[in-house]
Formats: C-alpha cells, sequence, structure tokens
C-alpha cells in the first residue's frame, strides 16, 4: 500500500491492529523479526512507534554508524536501511499451546500466583477470552511475551 507518508489518510486494517499490538507489546523489549532487502531475516528489538504513529523503530543497526535503528514505515513501506512492509514484520511471541498445560515448565519460569496461572492456562484452552480475564494476567502474558491476543494462527506473530 502506498500512500503518502504526509498523507491525512489512515493506515489500512491490518497496519493498525499492527500498530495496536506493537503498542501493547513495546514496553517489554519484545523481538521483532522481518526481511531485509537481500532476503535475509532480520531479529531486533522493538524499540518504539513514532508519536504520529507512522513509524515503527527497532534497534537494529543502533550501535552502527550513529543509526538510531530501523524505522519501518505504516504507509509506505520505506526504512532507513532497506524497504520493508509493516505486514512483513512479526512479533516473536510464545505460542498459547505451551500454556495449555497447567503444570507447565513456563508458568514456574514465569512466576505468577495460581490464580493469573488459571485465568491464561483457562485462555489457552480457549474456555475464556482474554478480555475475560484480570488486568494482572494481560499484564503477565503481556511481559513474558505470550500470545494472548492469538496473533501467530493470524500469522501476525511468530512463535519463539
Amino acid at each position: 500500500m502506498n500512500k503518502d507518508k504526509n498523507s491525512n489518510e489512515a493506515p489500512n486494517f491490518k497496519s493498525t491492529v499492527l500498530a495496536e499490538h506493537f503498542f501493547l507489546y513495546l514496553p517489554h523489549k519484545v523481538t521483532v523479526t522481518y526481511p531485509s532487502s537481500d532476503d535475509k531475516i532480520i531479529k531486533a528489538f522493538l524499540s518504539g512507534i513514532s508519536d504520529n504513529w507512522q513509524y515503527i523503530e527497532t534497534t537494529y543497526k543502533r550501535k552502527k554508524n550513529g543509526c538510531n535503528g530501523d524505522l519501518i514505515s505504516f504507509f509506505d513501506g520505506k526504512n532507513r536501511g532497506h524497504e520493508c512492509y509493516i505486514e512483513n514484520v512479526k512479533l516473536m511471541l510464545v505460542p498459547l499451546s505451551k500454556l495449555k498445560n497447567i503444570n507447565s515448565i513456563f508458568f514456574q519460569k514465569m512466576n505468577c500466583d495460581i490464580q493469573n496461572q488459571i485465568e491464561i492456562n483457562e485462555v489457552a484452552i480457549g474456555y475464556r477470552h482474554y478480555s475475560d480475564i484480570s488486568f494482572r494476567s494481560i499484564s503477565l502474558a503481556l511481559k513474558n511475551h505470550l500470545d494472548i491476543f492469538n496473533l501467530i494462527p493470524q500469522e501476525l506473530a511468530v512463535s519463539l
């Protein structure tokens, strides 16, 4: 989707959905992947979203040549290093399938209380929707990079 980056038009629906999820995971140092111009896969931390919601920023190349990192546009697919459309940027998340067992080692690594374990497990097994669980459970899911919004099956994220 080619749009003038100064355009007042909103990004497409998929880009808007991605922006909302990028924003939610942003404080938790989530890793993203995206293709480079030579078809290599870049892995970097999501480090910011511009004030006007036109770009996401990653840490890729941050320490090289004084570069702040890649800026990837929600509009025109251009960034400093190479072309990449926002639809090709994927969050790297833990699939809920790893949390279908309440005794999962992953729950132990999360260090959460039993109520949060039960709520997240019930989302993982499909018994509950994420909108029906506590704020604390959602916060723990985001902090631990869990695919609480089911983005992996929608191909909006990739599995860790």
